[in-house]
């Protein structure tokens, strides 16, 4: 599964905010420079820039915009 459509499924489903955000703010605090989630590593740049994409698409309400980038 491509990231944009994993990103927009767990900004849907909520796990966005809720399991992936503290993640990454575990891992900053910490100053680590990435961290584990469902089984895949990212770097804290990584995470800042999607969670820079799920605020912009909640914000705007625009998830439409982030179904294209899917394809």
């Amino acid at each position: 599964m491509g990231k944009m459509k994993w990103l927009s499924q767990m900004i849907e489903d909520g796990t966005f905010d809720n399991r992936f955000v503290p993640a990454y703010e575990k891992a900053f605090n910490n100053n680590k420079s990435f961290f584990t989630y469902a089984g895949s590593t990212y770097t804290v740049r990584q995470a800042r820039a999607m969670i820079s994409i799920a605020a912009t698409v909640q914000r705007e309400n625009s998830m439409e915009s982030l179904k294209k980038l899917e394809r």
